[in-house]
């Protein structure tokens, strides 16, 4: 066996199939895109009915927006505040170790309530972001909520990839928040 071509030896060569040996140049892509863009100008119009698929995404972003906005709105602003003012960066902030011990002190006071509390903080911040136009930041904090195993973030980000036709990354956030 010649090194060189040792790959091409190990991997065996898929058959092509009968009657396409020769390259199909027949599809126009720019004619498709100008149809493309006519069939979305005429949906946009209401002259033609959109596909199924639009309406799903469609309802999943109202609903994304019904669970922000019932968030933000159950959550009174003094509730905010607290959350607020817990998440203090000096808090985040590895401190050093005290002369000779070689260890250092946890960045975490590592008290449950407070972690809930982050993790609710987490979800909230996400919400105000996405309430203000900022869906891709949105996102990382609702991910952190749900690696936390905040559930309703699950859900945010399940309604989040849905609505733009994610399908995978949505049933991945689905099967998170259940």
């Amino acid at each position: 066996m010649n090194p060189e071509h040792l790959l091409d030896d190990l991997i065996p060569t898929p058959a092509e199939p009968a009657g396409t040996t020769e390259p199909d140049d027949t599809f126009d892509v720019p004619a498709e895109l100008r149809r493309i863009s006519a069939d979305v100008a005429r949906i946009r119009r209401g002259q033609q009915p959109p596909p199924g698929w639009w309406a799903e995404q469609q309802q999943a972003r109202q609903c994304l927006e019904a669970v922000v906005a019932t968030e933000l709105s159950t959550t009174p602003l003094a509730r905010i505040a607290d959350l607020a003012a817990l998440a203090d960066l000096a808090d985040l902030v590895e401190q050093p170790a005290a002369a000779g011990s070689g260890r250092r002190r946890p960045r975490h006071r590592g008290r449950v309530e407070d972690i809930t509390q982050e993790i609710e903080g987490f979800r909230l911040f996400g919400c105000v972001l996405y309430l203000a136009g900022h869906p891709v930041s949105a996102e990382f904090w609702w991910k952190i909520g749900a690696g936390a195993r905040d559930r309703t973030s699950a859900w945010c980000l399940y309604l989040h990839h849905l609505g733009r036709g994610e399908i995978r990354e949505a049933r991945l956030w689905f099967e998170q928040s259940v």
